[in-house]
């Protein structure tokens, strides 16, 4: 794999992190136009904390495939990783105990 090819699949994978935070900003923003009381922060916030943990299964099996495939250590490819693995298992852990 060529020195291109390999900052292009760390920013993919960077792109797709920043999509799934972009979920939660929008789904953030839409609860409080649409809302528009006193608990529409909060809704918000969980809403959109949970939508994007949920779509942060995408930056996740990328970057992770990559990792196997391009076998190198890349710091970006493991940072997203991590993160979105970790956003994806709290909102996971929300959902089993409140379930």
């Amino acid at each position: 794999m060529t020195s291109t090819e390999y900052k292009k699949c760390e920013d993919r994978a960077f792109y797709l992190l920043l999509g799934c935070i972009a979920v939660g900003v929008f789904a953030f923003i839409t609860e409080m136009v649409f809302i528009q009381s006193e608990w529409a922060p909060v809704v918000g916030i969980v809403k959109g904390g949970a939508l994007g943990g949920i779509s942060a299964l995408l930056p996740a099996p990328y970057s992770g495939f990559t990792l196997l495939r391009i076998k190198a250590s890349s710091s970006m490819l493991k940072m997203v990783l991590v993160l979105s693995l970790c956003w994806f298992f709290a909102v996971a852990a929300v959902f089993v105990v409140n379930s």
